[in-house]
């Protein structure tokens, strides 16, 4: 819901998340919710 405000309500192109490449719990929420990942650190 926030990152749809944002989209929405403000001139953004992009949101950026980063978790520690282990947490996989923590990467699978991100994508499930839109996020795509481009690179690992």
């Amino acid at each position: 819901m926030i990152v749809d405000y944002l989209f929405l309500s403000k001139d953004i192109a992009r949101i950026q998340a980063m978790t520690d490449v282990r947490n996989k719990a923590s990467q699978k929420v991100l994508e499930r919710v839109g996020f795509r990942r481009e690179g690992t650190i």
